[in-house]
């Protein structure tokens, strides 16, 4: 990505630019609603882009740049900011210095890793976008006694299990797509290919660094602002403070370790997908904690069902035993495609598909209950219905519901040992998406999903994920992300951040 520099341009040059650019950050009528209620109220563009060009070595975009509308797009195209800065920070000083800036000329500061923010939070309209990317902000470091591992907050999940793997065969759990960062993921909860044996993200983080709202750079532990450490383990990122570093657990695999990728697929049809997924809600605690993966039931051309994951240990005959002792075949019959293979935990790591940028939109609960035969019933017919109403639209529309279990390690936590309360033993998290290619196509598959949602919602729990976070949820998201905990999480905010510099929609207010 091209980067700005104001540095490198002549002082006359820069004073003729900002006048010109005194009014370019002006949110105008005619931005879209998501761009215009996120404004910052702060003062002139010209005091603030001063004060940033003062710090040292940053890089700046501002809408006169011209890689501006290439920099500023989310992962999800769905969502469209226009941020008044951009700048680019390679060190926790730089960041300091960047917050301080904004803080003095009421500019709001929205850190930015991998940006993949489902709602496009991590590049809001009119605020100082402060990007921590892989390049430049990515440090990965095992310790001297090779039990944690220091991780910076641009270092996405691909380059945090490749960098450990090669520093001895250890791991930390994190995620399944490879493109997104590290630090996002961890904030909300983070569960992947790992979660069971060793728990979420989350319950691995052991110290943070941050930057506070006024400029502080602490590090927060069990012995010092253990309360910001307790909020920055499943609290939701970019509303307490800037997280720059994490010190992460993490787990020596033995010499030789090996894993099963597991990859089955069921063509889609009604019976299969309701019987999968009472399957997979009723049966998948009884598998070993060492699998860990999804189940899906998916629409696009065909449709398909699916079981993914990783099984630590076990060879592709074992896992295929063990996945029958618990029920999987008896149910559903053997699948269409077994594209399972073995190989090492790094190899099976190694899956994390990076899809390309889209239109999306999402919804999720973390299930306390199981679903019951009416609300699968609902689930299958809106996947099925979907083949007629959705790919003639155009063949771009992919639609899906997703299962991910949990249990295993993440409950042995107790509900408050962590901001991330979904501690029971049954929990799974379920994500319905909806996404497409072109521009044009978004009605249909929004309306497809409002309509399932809005069947669903009676039959579901009243909670939601943070890392997929969903504007739609209003003022209830809170209570609906972090349960019995969202009180607590308030308190750390007030301490914290009490002015709300660090916010987007409906974020947790002081």
């Amino acid at each position: 990505m091209m980067k700005r520099d104001v540095h490198a341009l002549p002082v006359l040059l820069v004073f003729v630019l900002l006048i010109s650019l005194s009014t370019a950050v002006e949110v105008s009528a005619t931005t879209p609603r998501h761009a215009r209620h996120l404004r910052s109220t702060g003062t002139s563009p010209l005091t603030v882009t001063f004060c940033l060009s003062g710090v040292k070595g940053v890089g700046l975009t501002m809408p006169s740049s011209s890689n501006y509308n290439k920099a500023r797009l989310s992962y999800n195209l769905r969502t469209q900011a226009y941020p008044a800065f951009m700048v680019y920070v390679k060190t926790v000083n730089q960041v300091s210095q960047v917050v301080k800036c904004a803080n003095t000329h009421g500019y709001r500061v929205v850190p930015r890793g991998g940006g993949a923010s489902f709602e496009g939070y991590s590049s809001q309209s009119g605020t100082v976008v402060l990007d921590m990317d892989i390049k430049s902000f990515g440090g990965i470091t095992l310790s001297k006694d090779k039990k944690t591992a220091m991780v910076s907050a641009g270092a996405q999940l691909k380059d945090v299990y490749t960098t450990l793997w090669e520093a001895g065969r250890y791991v930390t759990p994190g995620g399944t797509v490879g493109l997104v960062g590290f630090s996002g993921c961890a904030l909300g909860g983070c569960f992947g290919f790992l979660t069971r044996k060793y728990g979420m993200a989350c319950d691995n983080v052991v110290e943070v660094q941050a930057v506070l709202a006024n400029g502080k750079i602490v590090r927060a532990n069990s012995a010092k602002d253990a309360d910001l450490l307790w909020a920055s383990r499943g609290g939701g990122g970019g509303q307490y403070a800037i997280i720059t570093q994490f010190k992460m657990k993490v787990y020596q695999q033995p010499t030789g370790s090996t894993a099963t990728s597991v990859s089955y697929t069921w063509d889609l049809n009604k019976a299969t997908a309701v019987k999968g997924l009472a399957w997979y809600q009723n049966s998948v605690q009884k598998l070993p904690n060492e699998y860990s993966g999804a189940f899906s039931v998916q629409g696009d051309k065909g449709g398909r069902v699916t079981l993914t994951g990783i099984f630590l240990g076990k060879t592709k005959d074992q896992t295929k035993a063990a996945f029958a002792a618990a029920g999987l075949f008896a149910a559903l019959g053997h699948p269409n495609k077994d594209a399972s293979y073995f190989n090492t935990v790094r190899s099976a790591l190694g899956y994390t598909y990076v899809p390309p940028a889209k239109y999306f939109k999402s919804k999720s609960t973390m299930q306390i209950n199981k679903y019951s035969a009416e609300a699968l019933d609902i689930i299958a017919d809106a996947i099925i219905k979907g083949q007629s109403t959705l790919l003639s639209v155009g063949a771009d529309v992919e639609w899906q519901l997703q299962l991910h279990p949990l249990g295993g390690a993440v409950s042995k936590l107790k509900p408050s040992d962590t901001a991330f309360p979904w501690r029971s033993t049954g929990v799974f998290n379920s994500k319905l998406r909806v996404a497409w290619a072109t521009p044009s196509h978004s009605k249909a598959p929004l309306a497809w999903l409002a309509e399932i949602a809005k069947q669903l919602a009676p039959l579901e729990d009243a909670t939601a994920y943070s890392n997929y976070i969903d504007e739609e949820l209003g003022e209830d998201s809170g209570r609906r992300y972090f349960g019995t905990n969202l009180n607590r999480l308030r308190a750390v905010k007030k301490k914290y951040d009490p002015k709300n510099l660090f916010r987007f929609p409906f974020s947790v207010s002081p």
